[in-house]
Order: C-alpha cells, then sequence, then structure tokens
C-alpha cells in the first residue's frame, strides 16, 4: 500500500512537471476550436450581409437583365458642342456603404477636382460597384449623392454600369428602381457607338452575347465599350471575365467590328492593356484609391485619349 501511494505520488509529480513545461499545449487545445468556431461564426456574419443565402442561387440571372439591347432615346444622349470635342469623367467602384476608417469617402474633394477643369465635361459615365452590398439605402445613396449631385452641381448625366456587388442581396431590384431597368444599352454620336454591357457575373451570358454580335455587325462606326469586369487586365486572372473561351471570343468580336477602347473597374488598380487592335482600361477605384480617369473625344478626327487622375 505505501508503495503504491509512493508511485502514485511519483506520477502526480510527473504530470505536474509536465504541465507546468508545456502549459500552452493544453491551452491551445481548449482554445484553438473555440477560436476558430469564432472566426467562423465572424466570417458566416460578415458574408450574410453579401447575401449569404444567394452564394449558390442568384435570381437575377443575366440572361433576365440583359436580354436585349437597348437603344437609348435621342432625347436622353448628350448634344456634343460645335466644336466637337468634348470630355467624358470615367469613374469605378465608388461601393457606397463601405465605407470606414481606412476608406474615407472624400466626395467634396472629387467635386472640386471636376468644377476645376477648364471645360465642363460632357457626361459622366460610372463603371460598376456603386454599393457595397446591394442594399435598397446603398443604391439610394449613389443616387442622391453622386448621380443628382453630378446633375445638380456639374450640369451633367451620368450613365451606369452594373457591378457585382450591386447584385448582393437581391439589389438588382433597387438598382432597377433607382438607376435603370437595363444593364446593357446602346447610343451614339457622330463618329462613335458607345456600348454599355453587363458582365457583372463575369460573364456575358448567351443572350447579350448574340444581340451584342448582331448589332456590331450592322454598325459601322467606331466602337467604345464600358463595363465592370475587365477581359483580360494584363492578365490579372481572378480579377477578370472567368470563361476564357468565352473571354477569348468576346475579344475577337470586338477587334473585328473596329472596336476602339474598351473602359473597365473591379481590380480598384489602374492597368493599360494593349489587345493590339483596340485598347483595355481599366480604372483605379473611386473609393479605395481616389482614382478617376477622363476621356477626351475628338468627334471630327474619330480619335480619343484617356488619362487617369486622381482627387
Amino acid at each position: 500500500m505505501k508503495k503504491q501511494t509512493k508511485i502514485s505520488a511519483v506520477f502526480q509529480k510527473s504530470v505536474s512537471h509536465i504541465d507546468k513545461a508545456r502549459p500552452a499545449a493544453g491551452f491551445c487545445v481548449l482554445v484553438f476550436p473555440a477560436l476558430l468556431f469564432a472566426a467562423c461564426l465572424l466570417s458566416a456574419c460578415t458574408l450574410s450581409n453579401y447575401g449569404l443565402d444567394e452564394f449558390l442561387y442568384r435570381e437575377n440571372h443575366i440572361d433576365k437583365r440583359a436580354s436585349s439591347l437597348k437603344e437609348l432615346d435621342q432625347k436622353d444622349v448628350p448634344v456634343i458642342p460645335e466644336s466637337k470635342k468634348y470630355s467624358v469623367i470615367i469613374v469605378t467602384d465608388l461601393h457606397y456603404g463601405a465605407e470606414n476608417s481606412n476608406l474615407e469617402r472624400r466626395d467634396d474633394d472629387f467635386f472640386k477636382k471636376i468644377q476645376a477643369l477648364e471645360e465642363k465635361p460632357l457626361f459622366c459615365i460610372s463603371l460598376g460597384d456603386i454599393a457595397e452590398h446591394g442594399y435598397d439605402s446603398e443604391i439610394r445613396r449613389y443616387r442622391e449623392e453622386f448621380v443628382d449631385r453630378m446633375k445638380k452641381e456639374i450640369g451633367i448625366e451620368t450613365f451606369t454600369v452594373v457591378g457585382n456587388h450591386d447584385l448582393y442581396n437581391s439589389g438588382w431590384y433597387p438598382y432597377s428602381k433607382y438607376i435603370s431597368d437595363t444593364s446593357f444599352y446602346h447610343f451614339s454620336t457622330e463618329k462613335f457607338s458607345w456600348y454599355f454591357l453587363d458582365n457583372a457575373s463575369a460573364t456575358l451570358g448567351n443572350h447579350q452575347f448574340m444581340a451584342l454580335s448582331n448589332a456590331l455587325q450592322k454598325d459601322d462606326q467606331k466602337k467604345l465599350f464600358f463595363a465592370h469586369v475587365p477581359m483580360y487586365s494584363n492578365g490579372y486572372f481572378y480579377f477578370t471575365m472567368q470563361n476564357s473561351a468565352e473571354r477569348n471570343k468576346l475579344i475577337s468580336l470586338l477587334a473585328n467590328n473596329n472596336a476602339k477602347g474598351f473602359f473597365c473597374g473591379h481590380t480598384h488598380k489602374k492597368c493599360v492593356s494593349d489587345l493590339e487592335v483596340f485598347t483595355e482600361y481599366t480604372t483605379g477605384g473611386y473609393l479605395a484609391a481616389k482614382e478617376w480617369g477622363l476621356l477626351k473625344i475628338d468627334e471630327t478626327a474619330g480619335s480619343y485619349s484617356f488619362e487617369y487622375r486622381e482627387y
């Protein structure tokens, strides 16, 4: 009995020694699962803000949003000046609803830059991701704080492209209410055709691709294209159109139909991609990088130039 007690005492001492020597091991065994669970819970809560319930299924399918090409009424097309020369503001990724201590919104600074331009731009183009979560309140803010303000203070209209963030939480419904009931539209000026595409789902879809193909074959003018997701962006694969076969078909379609420029956003980084026949311009993020672009058009010469700017 005494021997057994002695052995027990020695065992307890050894266990105590091990516990003191490696206290972190037991702590990790107990705490790591709890931390992992908390991280997953936090991630799920964060993702839920982006419409987690729609992650595998989203009702607003591309073929419903962009089944046919809408021709804008002539009254909705800006009247070009007698000089035939004008400029167009390009912005992208305004992300209303994403503001925080690291992403300060400085709309006032941007509007001061525009007001300080030597000549008033003819209109503005916004290349998608106007909202962060696709909420009604965010899309309404974009309408009131940017589109309406651009009209009131600068005196110009804004043509908007739909982005992937704008579709979260069934965002197409408030988008169609506050912005436009179509995401695929077109208008023409004297020498240029302006095409606004919907690739917010990283694809054009069969209906839009065929409608675009038919329209381009009937259009002899020089063409400019505006979309949210880049086709190439110098090989920045993860943030481009994901179906390489479709992307190659689209590049070929544009190249064979007098395309001159393809303007996009999404990456939050400015980038120029030479696609030989035409050029793809990715504009830096309005909110994240405080960047925008100025597109200058010469209708007489049928030419354009593009400048990246900051505010």
